[in-house]
């Protein structure tokens, strides 16, 4: 390969741009690579190295350009301001296509051979340069040389084969894929700033290292990763990475040997999903996004692992397992399975059982895993011992006269758990020995009769299960009594986790203990450790010790003594120490009975909305516990006491409260007839920690403004029919611009601008809460006027204006008629089960206008009656009876005939026999339409029962067909918490009967608390209680 000086290949000119036309310049925008949020890491080095060396330049300050292409004319401008050629001299081309900009640039580089034209004539300048095009510049004006290397890019010509050889040799570009150089596709900023970067640095005999063409492939599930690495130094070690399905810590790494410029890595059991191969070699990587389809999962086989365990191994990683669904059978029966556990490759399940396995044929069926259900199927043989095991060399005497000696046994099953204590099996097995008279029970076995031996003399001891055709022999040694002789303690335990805590401190918790005698046997007999071992702690007020002081617990299907204790529900520490009587040996555990979760500290919010006199404020609240946690539940802030004052006024007790995840302080302000009044909050937190905060409370809010009505009230009104329009179809808002729900305290009423053509025939919602329309004719304007709640206009008036107007038959394009959804199936005398039939006009612009009855006729009914314009259920066509064929359910339909075009409609819906029950239960205040939905109740006579919401009414319960249900409050349920003394004093609030429906709160003082769950028909809802 031929170099030309360094003086001569360095680029040090400033480029054009690739956005150069040839009327216009990029203004040129310098910065850093890392400034450019177009930049990756693929051309983070080449565009800092043209920046440092003022090579080119950013379009903007943020961007550089990287995707967008660079023209003919740009790129000789580039190349020859690059090469610092004299422009001055060049001698004139043949190009009559140059402008004034780019003419001396072509010139120059046509003179010295490094660039042609695109015909004799025409050099094209405006056209953008390939690839292929841009090899042939670089490699001729650095007088690049291929040597040896030939490329196998399918799609690179003769002409461009030799440039390209040239550039591969020199490390300067590579291929778009290992099969592909990208020979036509226009060049972009990005790739010219790596053709310029890696030209610049070359040196004599120095050549760029290079990681490309990283490529993915899943077969058979196993994942082949491959990549192209140019100019590696021997040995050389690629790191490749598995990125899956969007993760930023790889999923799989392995490093491999870069091998005759390429890299090659195998990778098992990825999952599903898209996934990014990332290959490594020293500082240099490259990346390719690929994919693995879910295989469809297959049974490899089932084994019996348990005796009610059953194994099922499947042909790969189940990435779905948790939907899968299995089944075990045995001939036409099927048994249940308690749980299923998967393994952390997800090859296998452990299927756990609620039978114990017996000899014949199971069958394990999977489903949920694919469109066909799995099946596999295993053959097992009835348990049986198939080992017995001598747990000790010793035989160790168990009196003092030395003639009875015992040495511990295990039998295990074919699946290795321990049967031991099972009876049956154990029943098979015989022991016989040497010596003395044996008696075998409960996994020990003793040995009568040896008053001729004394310690180290031998007994042969042999056991035989005759059933199973197993056998053991043990030669044992004689020694003297067993003792406890030292002892160690564990971790403590708890069976359900859980940390020891002054509010866990009445649950059972342990220290696991080991006891050994002098022969390094563990003594397993609870009674034993007891009588030879001596447990003491240093603080009984913090953690005693129960009686008895050692129990034998089951953890994990495997015996463990332990010690019990008796902690108290206080924080502190004491030591507890284990002492084998014999020895002394002693071992010490410092058990900490840790503070209990409490609320630490508050924030309080502000409000949404004005505040106003004589209203409820509710203030978002925020808390956090003595541990760091976020405040979950309503009922954590039971301990916290909270005050409020307004204007140095005591209020009552703020109340705590929840509302969709957020909790609130509830805080009730004075009446402010006018001004501004301060309202200061203070809580107190568990850990006394204090939060308090000033808020402003405006005058009280009354109706000033009335805006509008709702959109779902009608304007257009059938001819000869009437419109009521009702309070709360009004939109009314305070002075402060803030919605008033409470239709209590205003008042509106209606004058017709034609009362020929609209007639209001009830003027006011003072007298009926509700104003009448009766349409004659045409249409007219209703002025509407806000009044305070005695009828009297508010000052300063407050009006809108809407046009109603009269609709025929003649102003519809089409009728509708409106589905009832599901009906109780109930007599026609039963009116509240009865919906209305409601059949509609349409008009050209999308206006519904209810018909009147005359104008349609009901033609044909399906399973309904119809009765006083409303639509019932049939009885004797649903029933719950199961013994009747008749089902809980069933179609239902009518159709209507509209007079005026004989149009035919159908309505349908669903008849029910299923009888009414709570579906919704409320507490509401005003009525349960437009009453306000309450959150807190107050009390006034010391005492709080089902009384408070029944008088005066404001419990609503409503069934499953939307009817509101009466003379069910006798089974209603009252559930008390959280009850709060506020004053601390010794008259404290008393439940009785709690969760029945005659529970009650009583000994309330002003500012006590509660909240009381309501239940009803499984139904509940939850408000608070405060006493004023």
């Amino acid at each position: 390969m031929a170099y030309q000086p360094k003086s001569y290949r360095k680029f040090v000119a400033t480029a054009a741009t690739a956005t150069l036309v040839a009327s216009a310049v990029t203004p040129a925008f310098a910065a850093s690579a890392d400034k450019f949020t177009d930049v990756n890491n693929t051309y983070n080095e080449a565009v800092s190295y043209l920046l440092d060396n003022n090579i080119t330049n950013g379009i903007t300050d943020s961007k550089f350009g990287t995707d967008l292409k660079i023209t003919r004319g740009d790129a000789a401008v580039l190349i020859a301001k690059a090469l610092k050629l004299d422009l001055s001299d060049a001698p004139e081309s043949s190009f009559g296509d140059l402008n004034n900009r780019v003419k001396d640039a072509v010139n120059a580089l046509y003179a010295k051979g490094i660039i042609n034209g695109k015909s004799r004539t025409e050099f094209k300048p405006a056209d953008n340069i390939t690839r292929a095009e841009m090899a042939k510049v670089i490699a001729l004006a650095y007088k690049l040389e291929a040597g040896e290397t030939k490329n196998t890019f399918t799609d690179v010509n003769n002409t461009f084969d030799p440039y390209v050889d040239a550039l591969l040799e020199a490390g300067v570009t590579f291929g778009i894929t290992g099969e592909l150089f990208g020979a036509t596709q226009d060049i972009t900023r990005g790739q010219f700033a790596l053709f310029m970067f890696r030209a610049g640095k070359i040196e004599d005999g120095q050549k760029n290292l290079e990681v490309n063409g990283v490529a993915a492939t899943t077969e058979a599930g196993k994942t082949t990763v491959t990549a192209n690495v140019a100019n590696a130094p021997a040995g050389a070690e690629a790191t490749v990475e598995i990125f899956a399905n969007g993760a930023t810590a790889p999923a799989a790494t392995k490093t491999v040997l870069v091998n005759d410029g390429k890299v090659s890595a195998e990778f098992d059991g990825l999952p599903s999903g898209a996934h990014t191969a990332k290959v490594t070699v020293e500082d240099k990587s490259a990346s390719a996004n690929f994919s693995i389809e879910a295989a469809e999962a297959a049974i490899k086989e089932v084994t019996a692992t348990g005796v009610k365990q059953l194994q099922v191994a499947f042909e790969g990683a189940v990435e779905n397992g948790t939907d899968a669904v299995f089944e075990v059978k045995k001939g036409n029966s099927t048994i249940g399975v308690v749980s299923a556990s998967w393994n952390e490759a997800k090859t296998a399940a452990t299927l756990e059982i609620n039978a114990k396995l017996t000899e014949g044929t199971y069958t394990v069926n999977v489903k949920g895993l694919g469109e066909v259900a799995l099946t596999g199927s295993v053959e097992v043989k009835n348990e049986a011992v198939a080992e017995i095991k001598f747990l000790s060399e010793n035989l160790v005497f168990t009196n003092a006269s030395a003639d009875t000696a015992t040495v511990g046994y295990q039998l295990l099953n074919q699946y290795g758990e321990d049967v031991t204590a099972n009876v049956a099996l154990a029943s098979n097995v015989d022991f016989t020995t040497s010596r003395g008279t044996d008696s075998a029970s409960n996994g020990k076995l003793t040995i009568s009769g040896l008053g001729a031996l004394k310690a180290g003399d031998k007994v042969v001891v042999t056991a035989i299960d005759q059933q199973a055709a197993v056998t053991a022999n043990a030669t044992l040694t004689l020694v003297d009594e067993a003792k406890v002789a030292s002892v160690t303690l564990g971790d403590l335990y708890n069976k359900n986790g859980k940390e020891l805590s002054e509010d866990t401190a009445d649950e059972d918790f342990y220290i696991l203990f080991t006891a050994v005698d002098q022969y390094g046997e563990a003594v397993t007999d609870a009674a034993e450790a007891i009588d030879e071992t001596t447990v003491l702690t240093s603080n009984t007020g913090i953690v005693a010790v129960g009686a008895p002081e050692i129990e034998e617990l089951t953890i994990n299907n495997k015996k463990q003594l332990a010690i019990k204790l008796n902690p108290a529900a206080l924080k502190g520490s004491a030591v507890v120490s284990a002492i084998a009587n014999a020895t002394g040996a002693a071992v010490s555990k410092a058990v900490t009975v840790e503070e209990g979760v409490k609320v630490d500290t508050i924030t309080l919010g502000t409000p949404s909305g004005t505040l106003t006199g004589n209203s409820t404020v509710k203030i978002p609240v925020a808390a956090v516990t003595n541990k760091g946690l976020e405040v979950t539940k309503l009922a954590d802030f039971a301990g916290v006491t909270a005050s409020a004052s307004q204007n140095n006024v005591s209020t009552a007790a703020p109340v705590f409260t929840e509302e969709d995840g957020q909790f609130f302080l509830e805080v009730n302000t004075a009446s402010v007839a006018s001004g501004v009044q301060n309202l200061v909050v203070i809580v107190q937190s568990e850990t006394n920690q204090v939060a308090s905060k000033s808020y402003q409370v405006q005058a009280n809010a009354k109706a000033t403004a009335l805006v509008g009505l709702k959109t779902d009230v009608a304007s257009s009104i059938y001819d000869g029919e009437t419109l009521t329009i009702s309070e709360s179809d009004f939109i009314v808002e305070d002075q402060y611009g803030n919605r008033i729900e409470d239709t209590s305290t205003y008042g509106v009423t209606a004058v017709s601008a034609d009362a020929n053509k609209i007639n209001v025939t009830d003027a006011t919602t003072n007298d009926s809460d509700a104003i009448t329309l009766q349409a004659t004719a045409d249409s007219a304007i209703v002025t509407f006027t806000l009044t305070d709640n005695a009828g009297t206009a508010v000052s300063p008036a407050s009006t809108f204006d809407k046009r109603f107007t009269t609709v025929q038959n003649s102003d519809f394009t089409s009728y509708k008629v409106a589905n009832f959804g599901t009906l109780y199936a109930t007599a026609t005398s039963d009116t509240a089960y009865g919906k209305d039939v409601k059949v509609y006009g349409v008009t050209a612009a999308g206006t519904e206008v209810l018909l009147p009855a005359g104008q349609y006729q009901i033609v044909e009914e399906n399973n309904v009656i119809i009765s006083s314009g409303k639509v019932f259920g049939e009885t004797g066509v649903v029933d719950t009876d199961a013994n009747t064929a008749a089902p809980e359910t069933a179609n239902a339909s009518y159709q209507v005939v509209i007079n005026a075009t004989g149009q035919t409609l159908t309505a349908s819906g669903q008849i029910s026999a299923v009888a009414p029950k709570a579906a919704k239960v409320e507490v509401r205040q005003g009525g349960l339409v437009d009453g306000k939905l309450l959150s807190t109740v107050e009390s006034t006579n010391n005492t709080f029962n089902k009384a408070d919401f029944t008088s005066p009414d404001s419990l609503y319960i409503e069934d499953q067909y939307g009817v509101v249900l009466t003379g069910v409050d006798a089974n209603v349920r009252l559930t008390f918490s959280n009850v709060v003394n506020a004053d601390g004093d010794s008259t404290v609030p008393t439940i009785s009967s709690n969760g029945t429906s005659t529970a009650a709160v009583t000994n309330l003082e002003s500012g006590d608390t509660a909240v009381v769950t309501l239940t009803v028909g499984g139904v509940s809802t939850t408000v608070n209680v405060r006493e004023n």
